[in-house]
């Protein structure tokens, strides 16, 4: 009995020192299991820095990019806004200058739609309630509107210019008696540049000059007529009688 109890005893031992042993075997291969776990996070961890570490670079060398895409942005904004100042100087220049002469003006574009004029040439179209829309009535559409205002019973004049001043130069009347004189002039860009000018005074003049020569030559006509000793008369072109000395009756 004392045999059995002692292998039953041993066999107990035997066993709890098999378990123990497993559990320290499970124990170790858990620990190896554990640590290459760990070794794989670390690896992980180390290929996942280095990823991090190239997108960070490659997110610095973008936002590089983008800062020098901004400056040059902001550079061509301020450029074209230098730009823009520029043309609207050059524009108020135009302006001014348009507006300085005493002239009527009015430029049309390429298609010869109006699109700048200035008081003067306003204000007469105004005047005579002619309408007009800048960037739509056209040249001809303005000429065409201007016609009943023409005196066509009064001659016009009209000359063209050549190379290098092809000046298209038009005078006549308006049915109030005032005198105008158009010229047309293309610009370089295919523009078209029309200046109306008042010469009603110029044009009174003329026919002051044109009247008081006319009246010298009747004066010296029938000055020499009287001098002869013979009896004249002088008949036109349509069978009448324009003139003639004492002598003649």
């Amino acid at each position: 009995m004392a045999g059995d109890d002692e292998l039953e005893r041993l066999r107990y031992e035997n066993e709890k020192l098999q378990k123990i042993n497993r559990v320290l075997m499970r124990r170790v291969e858990m620990g190896w299991g554990n640590h290459s776990d760990a070794y794989q996070s670390f690896e992980d961890a180390a290929m996942l820095a280095d990823k991090v570490k190239e997108r960070t670079y490659r997110l610095q060398q973008t936002l590089h990019r983008l800062e020098e895409s901004n400056q040059q942005l902001e550079l061509a904004r301020r450029e074209t806004e230098k730009s823009q100042i520029q043309a609207e100087q050059d524009r108020q220049r135009l302006r001014d200058a348009i507006e300085s002469i005493s002239d009527a003006f009015a430029l049309f574009d390429a298609d010869r739609k109006m699109v700048m004029v200035n008081s003067r040439c306003a204000e007469f179209w105004q005047q005579h309630k002619i309408t007009y829309e800048l960037g739509k009535t056209s040249f001809q559409e303005i000429t065409a509107a201007s016609l009943v205002l023409v005196d066509h019973k009064a001659k016009a004049q009209k000359k063209v210019g050549v190379y290098p001043d092809p000046i298209a130069q038009t005078i006549f009347k308006l049915r109030d008696g005032t005198w105008i004189q158009m010229q047309e002039r293309k610009t370089n860009d295919n523009c078209l540049v029309v200046v109306y000018t008042d010469i009603t005074n110029i044009k009174l003049a003329e026919e002051v000059r044109y009247e008081t020569a006319m009246a010298e030559q009747a004066e010296l006509l029938k000055a020499t007529l009287e001098n002869m000793s013979q009896g004249v008369v002088l008949i036109n072109a349509q069978r009448q009688i324009e003139t003639w000395n004492q002598r003649f009756f």
